[in-house]
């Protein structure tokens, strides 16, 4: 019988696949500022990891990232639900959300030629999907490029990267735009379309909960 992995084994064996993420002492700090004391978030240090292995392309360390990107692939054979979710979610999302701010040294045309064939077809839905919500968006509040570029604290600035995604036009969308899209395209069809994932909603809940205390922690 073939074993699955949860998602705590996988986060170790991501970062098992990484050993300079050990020397990243910025990503314990970015780690302590949204997490619990005491209370690990699994969401929050794959986000911490997704920017680790960003910052290993930029710096050009291809290998490690490769090997990062084959632990990734096993996962996504092997996982069980949840640690499926956590790396679509947590690792391969976030990182695309990474990359498509300006101030990023790295661009997602770096980066999807070093993943396993199972992560770039999540990549690409993932990317459509964005890019369909970016499309369907309505006139509402939301966070222009000129309020990230206001951010001073390192860490909130990263946790901006994680979750909110540059379009095309300058718009920065997050997940509630995707859920916003999902849920009227669930009025107008009973069916979820196909190859659609899945809405994340304690993942969502927690980043609109950490949303708002960024908010004033902006405004002060």
């Amino acid at each position: 019988m073939r074993l699955v992995i949860t998602t705590e084994e996988a986060f170790d064996l991501l970062v098992e696949s990484s050993p300079s993420y050990f020397a990243t002492p910025h990503l314990d700090q970015y780690i302590a500022a949204f997490e619990d004391e005491g209370q690990p978030d699994l969401f929050v240090r794959t986000g911490a990891f997704a920017h680790h292995v960003v910052d290993l392309i930029a710096a050009g360390q291809d290998d490690e990232a490769r090997a990062v990107f084959a632990a990734m692939e096993h996962l996504l054979v092997d996982g069980d639900e949840d640690t499926i979710e956590l790396v679509e979610l947590g690792l391969i999302e976030t990182v695309q959300n990474i990359v498509s701010h300006d101030d990023v040294l790295v661009g997602a045309d770096r980066v999807v030629p070093l993943l396993g064939p199972k992560a770039k077809a999540i990549w690409a839905t993932h990317d459509e999907l964005w890019r369909d919500a970016g499309r369907w968006r309505h006139d509402g509040p939301r966070v222009e490029q000129a309020d990230y570029d206001r951010i001073t604290d390192p860490h909130l600035k990263r946790y901006y990267q994680a979750h909110k995604r540059r379009l095309d036009d300058g718009a920065l969308i997050s997940a509630s735009d995707i859920v916003n899209y999902q849920s009227e395209l669930a009025n107008i069809s009973p069916i979820t379309p196909a190859g659609r994932p899945r809405v994340p909603w304690t993942a969502l809940v927690i980043g609109l909960v950490l949303a708002v205390c960024m908010a004033i922690a902006i405004s002060r």
